[in-house]
């Protein structure tokens, strides 16, 4: 027993010493994206041109990028698909991401970057295994990704 007491003895000044030569410090922050106040990107609105990423892109077809009441809405030939958008800073670049949900049970993850003043590397993710389209379902795969390119002023 007696030798069990100075062993901990031992090993209690042993870390003691080992902490005053090596001071504990915290691990290095990973820098997370911080969710902000969405008013920076509410209220703006983007014309622009959308098209698949790859051999599916000959086409691109005209619409509307906003955002309104917390919702990022896409605007095309009259019909409009809205999904909720969360705001993120990353290193001083705001991020958004937005899950939108279409009638036909496929849905498009959109995610971009805002400078202030317009919006870049807009990127949407279409899934579409949900889809009953035969045409479609000959055409396209479950995942179709699309480019979202601002008019220039």
């Amino acid at each position: 027993m007696c030798i069990c007491l100075i062993n901990r003895k031992i090993i209690s000044v042993l870390v003691f010493i080992t902490l005053q030569v090596f001071p504990f410090e915290p691990a290095l922050q990973i820098n997370t994206p911080q969710l902000i106040d969405s008013s920076v990107i509410e209220g703006q609105s983007f014309p622009g041109k959308i098209k698949a990423r790859g051999l599916l892109g000959i086409f691109s077809v005209k619409g509307t990028l906003s955002f309104s009441n917390g919702q990022l809405h896409w605007h095309v030939k009259g019909t409009t698909d809205s999904g909720f958008y969360h705001l993120h800073q990353d290193n001083g670049i705001y991020r958004f991401t937005a899950h939108v949900i279409n009638d036909d049970g496929t849905f498009v993850d959109w995610s971009g970057i805002y400078n202030g003043n317009s919006v870049q590397d807009v990127q949407a993710i279409w899934n579409r295994s949900k889809e009953q389209d035969f045409i479609h379902n000959l055409f396209l795969p479950d995942h179709v990704i699309l480019i979202f390119k601002q008019n220039k002023d």
